[in-house]
């Protein structure tokens, strides 16, 4: 079985829990080879992870609101400090208290070196459901995800049948983000071909209402 890039722009929401389309699709391929005999994934970590001192998930690498307050590329969370949460013991349940990413998990399937302020991408694992199959959300601390992690996260994906969505930021010619991004998806042909039709449909529900 092969498993590809499908390309596609919009801009995103994560809360994370939905996305809002809007932009065109941009299309492009470029194939692996799956191997359906590929061997068991070990799980990490052997001792228990904090987040600290990593601050990715309140730098505004995930779109979200905090006190009503938007938080985005570009935007981080206003209550955050150089230490810090600066109204820590005041957060609020969601999005704060309630997110855990992929890496601080007890049952993370990512390895050390993977610490979103280290690596450089916030996972959110089995962020949607594919065909009864988990897909993971990668999403880059930073303009991309740097290529030692996004070249972990295909292999993981691939040996793993996990199909995978990550993204990439658009900014402007004066270098700052858009709120716009590049979302990839990668995975076995049929995956892709379901993403295209999602970006179509919500292409022309955009035009209709515009």
């Amino acid at each position: 079985m092969h498993w590809s890039c499908f390309t596609a722009t919009f801009f995103a929401h994560y809360g994370p829990q939905f996305w809002v389309f809007v932009g065109h699709c941009r299309c492009g391929f470029s194939t692996f080879s799956h191997s359906m005999n590929s061997q068991p994934i070990r799980l990490y970590p052997a001792m228990p992870r904090t987040c600290q001192p990593c601050t990715a998930c309140c730098e505004g690498w995930m779109r979200i609101n905090v006190f009503d307050q938007p938080v985005y590329p570009g935007q981080a969370c206003p209550h955050l400090g150089e230490g810090g949460c600066k109204n820590y013991p005041a957060r609020p349940q969601n999005p704060c208290i309630d997110f855990a990413c992929g890496w601080v998990r007890g049952d993370s399937h990512l390895p050390d070196w993977m610490r979103p302020d280290e690596a450089k991408v916030v996972v959110l694992p089995a962020w949607a459901e594919w065909r009864t199959f988990p897909v993971d959300l990668a999403l880059p601390v930073g303009a991309r995800i740097p290529h030692k992690a996004l070249k972990w996260l295909m292999e993981y994906s691939k040996d793993s049948f996990r199909p995978l969505i990550y993204t990439e930021q658009e900014a402007s010619r004066n270098g700052k983000f858009t709120g716009k991004q590049m979302v990839r998806a990668f995975g076995p042909q049929p995956f892709l071909a379901e993403m295209k039709s999602v970006i179509a449909l919500r292409d022309s529900a955009l035009l209709a209402s515009a």
